[in-house]
């Protein structure tokens, strides 16, 4: 038996065909996705189509079920499953695509990239409410998730966007929208981006499960609830059904999108998840020597951004960090959600914007990093993170997403001086100094989260840049905890955890994450540069509060 997972992620599509019994990945194929950038009063806006998602998701998928060593028959195939980013997709009640540009130019372009930062005012006017149901997401609502967006759409596109909406769907949501027809939710989604509240009263402080409507009324958004000029039912809109991880979607495939496939109509589809949690149910659920707990374990999804995720058995409120969000990975548990909104993306514009970077001519931030020892023993260093020894990063060029939660927030760099013999060396101290500051940024996460309960005795990475050894290396030195690696791609076998419990091959998700994840080995952290760490750390907060110094300087008036 097995089973099709897709990830979809920033900028492209990836299928695998996945053993169902084990997790083993029998063949999976890849296609670019793409993204139109502009410019909007001043702001730069990230949109996507769902036409063109859709379109490589069908290539994929039909490249990776030819490609596995003998050819997998449609008919094997017992399961599918989607994950992709929290980006906002925009249809009619049909299903067709709604411009979510402010003018009608293109009806193509009706998806808000995740980390399109078009709604901060939006966000901030949000927050100001200080209503309780932003107690579950720390606090604070980030421009990221879909409730500012979609009150950013009313306010900026109504003729053209809001006003012809008849769904709005988180990214995932909208895959198996398109796959089977049923406009069902998933609670991932629902209770991660878009302001539902999922436990029982005594959890969620008396309110009853699902939609607030007085939240959603006094942010300017109560037609949502339900609107008879418009003709929509009660949150016809934003989801009326909220599907746990695990359970299946309507009926399966329709003929239509199983022909697009290349699989069978009525295959059974999983509920969707965010990519992100995904890379939990990937990567948590692998055997270890030392038995773990699961509240006990971090799992670090490393990619474009980064994202921290923690379980509980208890709904534990961490400031500043997305949460608590009930049963949205497994029934039961409550997750807190850290995260980096540019890590990956942080790296590779650091290289690119160095004049240096077409001279060593990087493929990959891995090549650069083997520089690195070198250097460091021509300066006679016991280690190459001493290269940032005088150099200072605070990595916000995107904001910070936890546990600061503010999208205003700017890069800095502190420590720069005139170019040496060899500019190349420039950016070798740049790179580290780059990897140890997003290293810090995932301490102070962590560190919020055992101020509010959590114990945090072990690390468990996936996502790209996890492939990148000297990138956790510095968390595992950062944290002084052990970084645990998946066997085999977490984001995928996360998904496909999904399709196979969704499809039966196995009693329960957690009975599915035991069977199909699998370690491939531990980065140690390094006892000598704890001491290095420490005072990088205490350099790290000084910046931060030196920055909103500055900031508070020039704001007087």
């Amino acid at each position: 038996m097995s089973v099709v997972a897709v990830d979809v992620g920033t900028g492209s599509v990836r299928c695998a065909v996945v053993r169902g019994t084990d997790g083993c990945i029998l063949a999976r194929a890849v296609e670019n996705t793409h993204t139109h950038t502009y410019e909007y009063a001043g702001e730069k806006h990230l949109v996507q189509s769902t036409d063109n998602i859709w379109h490589c998701i069908c290539q994929a998928t039909k490249r990776a079920m030819q490609a596995s060593s003998r050819g997998v028959r449609s008919q094997e195939v017992v399961g599918v499953a989607f994950d992709a980013t929290c980006s906002l997709a925009v249809v009619d009640k049909g299903g067709s695509p709604v411009s979510v540009l402010p003018s009608n130019l293109s009806s193509g372009w009706n998806v808000v990239l995740w980390m399109d930062h078009r709604a901060s005012a939006e966000a901030k006017e949000i927050n100001e409410t200080q209503h309780a149901v932003l107690d579950y997401v720390g606090g604070s609502i980030s421009p990221e998730m879909q409730i500012p967006k979609i009150l950013w759409l009313k306010r900026h596109a109504y003729d053209t966007c809001y006003a012809k909406a008849g769904h709005f769907f988180d990214l995932p949501d909208y895959l198996t929208f398109r796959a089977t027809q049923s406009a069902e939710r998933s609670l991932c989604s629902l209770v991660c981006k878009c302001t539902y509240l999922e436990g029982e009263p005594e959890d969620i402080q008396g309110r009853v499960r699902g939609w607030q409507p007085d939240f959603l009324r006094l942010v300017g958004l109560g037609d949502l609830i339900g609107d008879s000029d418009t003709g929509t039912t009660a949150y016809e809109r934003i989801g009326t059904r909220a599907n746990p991880p695990g359970s299946r979607v309507g009926a399966g495939l329709t003929e239509a999108a199983a022909l697009e496939l290349g699989l069978l109509p009525g295959t059974p589809v999983a509920a969707g998840s965010i990519d992100a949690h995904a890379g939990v149910l990937g990567v948590l659920g692998a055997q270890r020597g030392e038995d773990l707990r699961l509240d006990e374990r971090l799992a670090l999804i490393m990619g474009t951004s980064s994202c921290h995720m923690a379980l509980s058995r208890k709904p534990l409120h961490v400031s500043g960090v997305w949460g608590p969000y009930g049963s949205v990975v497994l029934g039961g548990w409550w997750l807190n959600e850290g995260g980096q909104s540019a890590s990956g993306a942080l790296v590779d514009h650091v290289i690119i914007a160095h004049c240096c970077s077409h001279v060593l001519v990087i493929t990959s931030s891995t090549h650069l990093f083997l520089l690195c020892p070198s250097l460091g023993v021509d300066r006679g260093l016991s280690s190459v993170w001493h290269l940032s020894r005088e150099l200072h990063m605070l990595p916000f060029f995107h904001g910070n997403r936890a546990p600061l939660a503010d999208a205003s927030l700017r890069g800095v760099v502190s420590g720069l001086h005139l170019a040496s013999a060899d500019p190349c060396d420039d950016l070798v101290e740049l790179y580290v100094c780059t990897l140890v500051a997003l290293a810090l940024e995932t301490r102070h996460i962590a560190e919020a989260m055992e101020q509010a309960g959590h114990r945090l005795r072990s690390i468990h990475a996936c996502g790209v840049l996890s492939r990148a050894l000297a990138f956790v290396q510095a968390h595992a030195d950062a944290m002084q905890l052990p970084v645990f690696l998946p066997k085999d791609d977490a984001v995928l076998t996360g998904t496909a955890v999904l399709a196979a419990t969704a499809a039966g091959c196995h009693a329960s998700l957690p009975a599915a994450m035991a069977a199909m994840n699998a370690s491939a080995g531990v980065v140690a952290p390094q006892a000598s540069v704890q001491s290095f760490f420490d005072r990088k750390f205490a350099v790290y907060k000084h910046m931060y509060a030196d920055f909103k110094a500055y900031r508070a300087l020039m704001q007087a008036e």
